[in-house]
């Protein structure tokens, strides 16, 4: 059928003609649209949280003096991960972040977990130090290890070791091969006695997508089965709700938040959470 409201068959004749009324179509349009029945091209995304604009996450930030986190879940499968764009990539990953008001967003940050590919249905370890790019290679490796299997279970630890003065990645699972796979990334970084107290880690689920504007970037369902985080004291304790924090400076959120809030979904306690990212619907 064409605008003008003629049907014609597969050899192009015209078999008839219907009456449209474009006016009833308007009026009903816009009826549509106070009810919320037309799906939006895009969601707004709030500014005031860093880093808004790189995509789709869960950010789950501690409180100043923690040095270490540690997370176990099961790597989600094709199609608990979804990434419908080559320029758009999940990660689950592990945190350390140097934050206080005299570091709002400055201050020293690394970055170490799973990298997701939808083409393979695998992941890839890695560890990015601010200001480097992504480092597949682990210690002992001369080429990325092999890739980590869908499926099964991961353990993802960072920590900053202050006797050494590094950051140290281990990941522990089952790769492609079908073989147990535990390999470590480790990074030197002397941190200041004040960047060692406002250190904080966190735990971070996201679709990552470079100046993201709120559309549909995929979607990712995880369950952490634990998560632990170490004080700069020593004692390592489960996480809870009560450690985290929103780390808000120069009107800006650095810490925990959820961008954005209407495509996610989470429930359980904070150490064993189940996450749900959904941007499909924008």
């Amino acid at each position: 059928m064409d605008d003008l409201g003629y049907v014609y068959d597969k050899e192009g004749d015209v078999v008839k003609k219907l009456e449209l009324d474009l006016s009833a179509v308007s009026a009903d349009s816009s009826a549509l649209v106070e009810q919320g029945a037309i799906t939006p091209l895009a969601v707004a995304i709030d500014s005031t949280i860093a880093g808004s604009n790189t995509g789709a996450f869960v950010r789950q930030t501690t409180n100043s003096g923690y040095k270490a986190i540690r997370t176990a879940f099961i790597l989600p499968t094709d199609p608990y991960f979804e990434v419908p764009s080559a320029l758009v990539t999940g990660y689950l990953y592990n945190g350390l972040d140097v934050l206080s008001s005299a570091y709002p967003g400055t201050g020293f940050k690394v970055e170490a977990g799973l990298q997701y590919s939808e083409t393979l249905d695998d992941y890839a370890a890695s560890i990015r130090p601010i200001g480097f790019s992504q480092d597949f290679t682990p210690e002992g490796y001369s080429k990325p290890a092999p890739r980590y299997k869908a499926g099964t279970s991961i353990v993802s630890n960072l920590l900053y070791d202050t006797a050494s003065s590094q950051v140290k990645y281990f990941v522990d699972g089952t790769n492609i091969n079908r073989a147990s796979q535990y390999i470590y990334f480790y990074y030197s970084k002397s941190l200041s006695a004040s960047e060692l107290a406002a250190l904080a880690v966190k735990r971070v689920t996201a679709l990552a997508k470079e100046w993201w504007t709120g559309t549909n970037i995929g979607s990712v369902q995880v369950t952490y089965t634990s998560t632990t985080v170490t004080s700069n004291s020593g004692t390592t304790s489960n996480l809870t709700s009560s450690m985290l924090n929103a780390h808000k400076y120069n009107s800006k959120t650095h810490g925990t938040s959820d961008n954005p809030s209407t495509g996610i979904t989470k429930s359980g306690n904070v150490d064993t959470k189940k996450i749900i990212i959904n941007t499909t619907g924008f």
